[in-house]
């Protein structure tokens, strides 16, 4: 998120000191963008984390399957309470395994979660940004900055839900 940001002021200056930024005081046009708010309310945004909340608990589900399969075990084995016997041993091998692929598969799913939310989180700022560019250039403006960057602002600059209106329309 702080990469987003910091790019996306680099950039505008970069636009601004490369286009040969000119214009007087009276024409210069500054709108005040809350990222995090377009996250929180803005519909789209909503179903795309809606959607990755359904995925999380379906492998969540896998994940509890397998947490039952460990505990039948443990209570089979119990069963068995220091017996030596053949099966008292494979029902040990059994549990063995049945951790270790239960502990793989936990790792396996955090990492997968985890690189699957780095990745939705990095397309919907993508398509977030691109709306904040299609709305500057619709609403003339010369200069559209993220909230967070900024000490002090006049709220009547606040430009977010004029943004979040365009982003969830997809125009």
């Amino acid at each position: 998120m702080r990469q987003f940001r910091i790019l996306f002021l680099f950039s505008m200056a970069a636009a601004m000191v490369m286009g040969g930024f000119t214009a007087s005081a009276a024409t210069v046009k500054i709108g005040v963008v809350d990222v995090q708010k377009i996250l929180q309310q803005s519909k789209k945004a909503r179903d795309i984390k809606g959607a990755f909340l359904m995925e999380i608990e379906a492998k969540r589900g896998v994940l509890r399957n397998e947490e039952n399969q460990v505990r039948s075990l443990e209570s089979k084995l119990k069963q068995f309470a220091d017996s030596g016997s053949s099966e008292a041993q494979s029902e040990k091998e059994k549990l063995f395994e049945a951790t270790k692929k239960l502990k793989r598969l936990r790792v396996d799913l955090e990492e997968e979660l985890k690189k699957k939310d780095r990745t939705m989180t990095g397309k919907l700022l993508l398509q977030i940004r691109e709306t904040v560019e299609a709305y500057r250039k619709k609403n003339k403006f010369t200069l559209i900055m993220e909230k967070k960057m900024l000490v002090a602002w006049d709220d009547e600059i606040d430009i977010t839900d004029g943004v979040i209106g365009q982003f969830d329309s997809g125009k």
